[in-house]
């Protein structure tokens, strides 16, 4: 065991428990790790940062102590409440997953890593989280980071993929086979996300330097090699920007589909042209105009937010309403409108990947044309 895979598993184990001791980073979950949080904080940190997350994830167990109380909330009470971390399917499938639990396993989330598995929302990689990081099960973690450290180690050049994710998780389990799994998962994150970082790694800084196979080659700037990305397809967006008083309509997207059940602004898709929002009741001034570039997975979407006047109707949409700019930070909006907003100085909480929040202010005039206003 000390030598499979080539490497002396004991050895190294020893150094990054005692390098984690004195280098952890402290965070929320951390502090009281039982399976609910460490869930919750896992799906949270899919698709984002850390210093994101923080903030949310105590909001979200103040409202959510349990696995109970998130399978009866309401969904809009739900997606209240993670407004902001964007790519809400996560949070529905959470609460799906913990009707599951109460139904299948009377409130209490099971150690196995298979029978996790079997929860609607948990895959392979949280399932292991779960495992090992609150009930301490020798199951690797193969994240982002864990990835990028051990193909540095074994100095493994191919693409990252799926197959090299599952290559590595022999590797990963057979470090957690000499105890402390949960210390040394975690401490296999923090390595990857502060010192065996994407770009200029802290060589100096790693315990496990003197075996790195990637840095006795030089390698360590190259590996691992990026994903290998499809072209995203580019849509044009025209939205409009009506307020009323101190309040602004907004629009709701079907349960469907990209961005399903968000609000945003009222808009229409795969169009530049601002007098095609006439079908929705819209009249613009098109000489004022804010542009944002928001991307997806596989699409990048080129939104210009005119101001408007009118009520607006129809559409795809399944209901306009007119919110109270004040609430806003209840409001589930799609990451496209919440920059559209920012970008017109229209004051909402700060989200991750949308920009500075500004201080409220109604917009009156264009920016760079002080004469000129913003209705026409």
């Amino acid at each position: 065991m000390h030598h499979a895979f080539g490497m002396p598993f004991q050895k190294l184990h020893t150094k990054l428990i005692e390098w984690y001791a004195q280098n952890r980073r402290h965070l929320p979950w951390r502090e009281d790790p039982t399976p609910w949080h460490v869930w919750i904080s896992e799906i949270m940190l899919q698709q984002t940062r850390v210093d994101s997350v923080i903030g949310y994830f105590a909001r979200f167990i103040e409202h959510f102590p349990t696995p109970e109380a998130l399978a009866a909330a309401d969904e809009q009470e739900l997606l209240e409440c993670w407004a902001g971390l964007g790519y809400y399917q996560r949070a529905r499938n959470l609460q799906k997953g913990a009707k599951r639990v109460i139904e299948a396993f009377g409130g209490k989330i099971p150690s196995d890593f298979e029978t996790l598995q079997t929860i609607p929302g948990i895959g392979p990689y949280t399932a292991a989280a779960i495992s090992s990081i609150a009930f301490d099960q020798p199951v690797g973690v193969v994240d982002g980071n864990v990835v990028r450290v051990l193909t540095r180690l074994k100095a493994i050049d191919e693409p990252q993929t799926p197959a090299l994710n599952a290559r590595l998780q022999p590797l990963a389990n057979a470090f957690c086979a000499f105890g402390q799994a949960s210390a040394f998962n975690q401490a296999m994150m923090d390595l990857g996300a502060t010192v065996c970082t994407p770009k200029s790694p802290k060589c100096d800084q790693c315990p496990w330097k003197a075996d790195c196979e990637a840095f006795a080659q030089g390698l360590q700037e190259i590996l691992p090699h990026p994903k290998v990305r499809p072209e995203r397809q580019k849509v044009f967006v025209v939205s409009g920007l009506v307020i009323e008083g101190e309040s602004i309509w907004l629009a709701q997207r079907p349960h469907h589909g990209l961005l399903q059940g968000l609000w945003e602004l009222p808009s229409i898709e795969n169009c530049n042209d601002p007098a095609q929002l006439e079908q929705l009741g819209l009249t613009c001034n098109p000489q004022v105009s804010w542009q944002i570039t928001h991307v997806f997975t596989h699409r990048e979407w080129t939104l210009t937010l005119y101001p408007a006047t009118g009520k607006p109707h129809g559409g795809h949409y399944l209901e306009h309403r007119l919110w109270p700019i004040c609430e806003l930070e209840r409001c589930p909006l799609g990451g496209p409108a919440l920059k559209a907003l920012i970008a017109a100085q229209i004051a909402v909480p700060p989200r991750r990947g949308a920009g500075k929040q500004p201080a409220f202010q109604l917009p009156q005039k264009a920016a760079g044309d002080p004469q000129m206003s913003l209705f026409g």
